[in-house]
């Protein structure tokens, strides 16, 4: 089995992206919380920011780069893997 790696690629980029609005809408709706899960989840005791348009643009459009080139470099990788 091959993968194409176009459509995973870009699949995964928009699965991404989606999660990422997804997060930042969770996060836009319950700011305290978050700052807790994010503490908790980078040992850090307290985060002050706040949820902007241009950041959440920008966090989208980057964290849909990198799924994409990681999600190509899988392909790429699991591709070669099983052409052995």
């Amino acid at each position: 089995m091959i993968i194409n790696k176009q459509k995973f690629s870009s699949l995964s980029a928009v699965i991404a992206g989606a999660m990422y609005i997804a997060c930042a809408l969770f996060v836009a709706i319950f700011p305290n919380l978050s700052a807790d899960l994010v503490g908790w989840l980078t040992h850090s005791d307290s985060i002050e920011r706040s949820i902007t348009l241009g950041g959440t643009v920008a966090g989208l459009i980057e964290v849909v780069i990198y799924i994409y080139i990681a999600a190509r470099l899988f392909a790429w990788a699991f591709n070669k893997s099983v052409s052995k």
